[in-house]
């Protein structure tokens, strides 16, 4: 899976990244991504298993994470809301 940060009016600024370097097309169809507070930005979906994952990324769009499991066969799965809380996120 690729991600590339935008500006506020939706243009690319820098390259695409590499948010999953699965190469096995895994991946399910719903991804989420979210500003934390902090200023690094939480990327997550939902693999076709069911399970949720996340990486994280500073402002610069590096990563701070590598994939994480978040939570395991959450099937059926259609959405995925993130929530910052105190310094971490749900």
């Amino acid at each position: 899976m690729l991600g590339r940060n935008l500006d506020a009016n939706g243009v690319p600024t820098g390259a695409e990244i590499i948010v999953s370097p699965s190469a096995t097309g895994t991946l399910g169809k719903t991804v989420a991504a979210t500003v934390l507070s902090t200023g690094n930005i939480a990327v997550t979906w939902i693999d076709i298993s069911g399970n949720v994952q996340y990486r994280l990324y500073d402002s610069a769009m590096a990563p701070v994470t590598g994939v994480t499991l978040a939570e395991t066969n959450s099937m059926p799965a259609s959405n995925i809301d993130i929530a910052a809380t105190g310094t971490g996120f749900n």
